[in-house]
């Protein structure tokens, strides 16, 4: 009866029909997985028990992919400093998946804040591969295409060592050791107040 009104039950026909609400962690309702057959089966426990964990494991994973996005997130929070400047610092354990994601951050964050410089903080970066460290290299040639300029501070030696490997040109690329040297390069200077 619940269902009888809509479409896929109308073009079904008579039958049978089983839904399971799909919630998050927080109680959120994603939705509802569904089962439908011509047959008109009488459903006992084992149908609802296997239904029923279907949708926990559904529930598990959209739980896990929304913590990932998070965790993604995290990884590059893009800071907005002023007007024409911004800082992208990059922490943790990055892989190929999180380096895209990163790049098109980047690429429009820096496009929709009218950039005229980005600082790509390499400090936090606990782990990185050849691809990857490629991958993060690149950012500074596709942020060059849409007008803005890129200074990377933070180079640990192992970035340093995997990026000469992977051939890119560092001739043009502005490299500071620390966030403050990169501000410096742009006509900002730092100084304490008194009393602070």
């Amino acid at each position: 009866d619940l269902t009888k009104s809509l479409e896929v039950t109308k073009n079904l026909g008579t039958g049978c029909f089983i839904g399971i609400p799909i919630y998050s962690g927080d109680g959120e309702n994603y939705g509802t997985l569904c089962g439908l057959d011509t047959k008109n089966i009488q459903f006992n426990h084992s149908h609802i028990d296997l239904f029923e964990t279907m949708a926990s494991l559904l529930s598990y994973v959209l739980d896990l992919d929304n913590a990932n996005k998070q965790i993604q997130q995290l990884s590059a929070p893009f800071v907005p400093l002023t007007k024409g400047v911004a800082i992208l610092p990059i922490i943790g354990l990055i892989r190929e998946e999180t380096a895209e994601n990163i790049i098109l951050l980047a690429l429009s964050k820096s496009q929709q804040l009218s950039l005229e410089y980005l600082i790509i903080d390499l400090s936090g970066i606990s782990k990185i591969n050849n691809l990857v460290s490629s991958y993060l290299l690149k950012i500074v040639d596709l942020l060059g295409l849409i007008g803005v300029k890129p200074i990377l501070t933070g180079m640990s030696p192992e970035i340093a060592l995997k990026a000469m490997k992977s051939n890119i040109d560092f001739q043009n690329i502005a490299i500071e050791a620390n966030l403050e040297r990169a501000l410096k390069n742009i006509g900002f200077s730092l100084e304490k107040i008194a009393g602070n």
